[in-house]
């Protein structure tokens, strides 16, 4: 049919010869495979069984060729409006934007550039269903990647407001902790498909105020729709064992980090509201804005200002007094170690779910992947600027992998 055929052979030269043996090694594993016709090409005869099952495939793959999909098989449309789902169906994680796709591209550029605001606005407090701006000090949020820059501001809450937000957090949970399991389900299915709709938005704020690329935000959007999704049906699978009874637990103070200001305080905030509890939502004093528009995308679901209240104060006196007061039942943060440590000095007892920093090691053992292996490390070390728990701050080697200069 072709009238010829072409052998070809690799060179390399010397300081490329570790690419040259990985080319060598993916030769070898490929060429020696069952369904390899090199690996029956040395010994063939015409007529004999290798030459009749290679005529065979040959001929098989001849007929798909009518029935083969050539199209895309990616079909994200990201400015088409999302599609509720069914909390009935199994988990499934939510899909990050695929920016391969120019739809998708097209989206993302439409969005505002919140940089620009002016003036700066006012990021309020909302407590027993008021929104509060006026007559209390304010605090200034900015950019990180333009210093100085004033983005917005925020109100500070006092001792009074502090007061009044414990009180209706707890008159407020005594109502909700009765409420149907269906129609938490229900609010919770809403609350997904809102942070379906605010992806965009989201982005958007998350990389005025918190500094995050594109990609990082979307994907942080993505697991906060998870934890959505998957609290809602673990719900369900708890409250259909039979043989356990058990409670809310009452007010929960959820103090949310500012280096994931969307996933972190969203997975607090829906497990404690979906079992019960009522919810003050303390955002990073840094990344204030985000949380600004996290509680506003659940209020529009349908859960209730009192039962979900948002408030910022200054972490000393008045944190310390949310943290101390009896009236708060539990605590989730996610901050330093630290701070982990003093809430467990300041109130003897506390009920704390605490998530803390540490130190982040990458093992490389000769065997590794090394090309793998720096990718990874890349991207543990320095995505996200490097502000996250998780960024590796530790490289531990094999001598080998050490003393290698490519690898280095």
């Amino acid at each position: 049919l072709s009238g010829s055929m072409l052998l070809y052979s690799p060179a390399a030269k010397k300081h490329e010869f570790q690419n040259a043996i990985a080319y060598l090694i993916r030769r070898l594993d490929e060429n020696t495979g069952e369904e390899n016709f090199l690996r029956h090409s040395f010994g063939m005869k015409y007529g004999g069984k290798a030459w009749q099952e290679e005529a065979n495939r040959f001929s098989l793959s001849c007929k798909n060729l009518e029935n083969l999909f050539t199209g895309s098989r990616r079909f994200q449309n990201r400015l088409s409006s999302p599609l509720k789902r069914s909390s009935e169906k199994p988990f499934q994680n939510e899909a990050n934007t695929d920016w391969s796709l120019a739809a998708n591209r097209q989206w993302i550029q439409s969005s505002k550039d919140l940089r620009n605001f002016i003036p700066a606005p006012v990021v309020p407090l909302v407590i027993n269903s008021r929104q509060i701006k006026s007559s209390l000090p304010t605090v200034e949020g900015g950019d990180p990647s333009r210093p100085g820059v004033v983005l917005y501001s925020t109100v500070q809450a006092d001792k009074a407001l502090a007061e009044e937000c414990l009180n209706c957090a707890l008159k407020s949970q005594t109502e909700w902790r009765v409420s149907s399991i269906s129609f938490r389900i229900q609010l919770s299915q809403q609350l997904a498909h809102e942070f379906r709709c605010a992806r965009k938005d989201l982005i958007t704020v998350m990389r005025a105020d918190g500094g995050k690329t594109i990609e990082e935000a979307d994907v942080e959007i993505s697991e906060a729709i998870d934890f959505i999704e998957f609290y809602q049906r673990n719900l369900v699978e708890l409250y259909n064992n039979t043989d356990l009874s058990w409670n809310s637990k009452g007010v929960i103070l959820i103090a949310s980090p500012w280096n994931f200001p969307c996933a972190i305080p969203v997975g607090g905030i829906i497990a404690a509201l979906l079992t019960g509890n009522s919810v003050i939502f303390k955002p990073a004093q840094e990344s204030a804005l985000v949380g600004w528009h996290v509680v506003q995308v659940f209020w529009k679901a349908g859960f209730s200002k009192e039962v979900l209240q948002f408030i910022n104060c200054p972490d000393d006196p008045i944190g310390s007094f949310l943290v101390q007061d009896k009236r708060t039942s539990s605590v989730i943060l996610t901050g330093s170690t630290d701070t982990a440590k003093l809430f467990l000095r300041m109130r003897l007892g506390i009920d704390l779910h605490a998530e803390t920093g540490g130190k982040n090691a990458i093992i490389v053992t000769s065997m590794a992947d090394r090309d793998l292996a720096v990718k990874d490390i890349i991207q543990s070390a320095f995505a996200h600027s490097g502000q996250k728990c998780s960024a590796a701050s530790l490289l531990i080697c094999e001598k080998e992998i050490y003393e290698d200069q490519n690898f280095l």
